[in-house]
């Protein structure tokens, strides 16, 4: 059920009309205990990017905790929550 709920929610939820704050306030209130990141693997990089000279590396990573605040007025009962993404970070390296 959390799962449908989780994957509902993620499909209401619209990046350019959502600031950093405000998920951040949103996670907050879901889940006060913390939510920690985790780095898993790198999985390629860091590469150069020939056409911007920026460099790229790709990871994967993990956030978890228990769900036991609330969230878009739905209310934890100390389920586990266990995320996992992908990442393309471009970056410039400065000496």
């Amino acid at each position: 059920m959390f799962r449908r709920f989780l994957f509902s929610a993620a499909r209401r939820f619209a990046v350019k009309d959502t600031s950093f704050e405000g998920t951040h306030e949103a996670f907050r209130g879901a889940f006060p205990e913390g939510f920690p990141w985790e780095l898993l693997e790198i999985v390629s990089g860091p590469t150069k990017v020939e056409s911007s000279g920026h460099l790229e590396v790709v990871f994967s990573w993990r956030h978890w905790s228990k769900f036991v605040g609330s969230y878009n007025g739905n209310v934890g009962r100390g389920q586990q929550v266990d995320m996992f993404g992908l990442c393309r970070s471009k970056y410039r390296h400065e000496n």
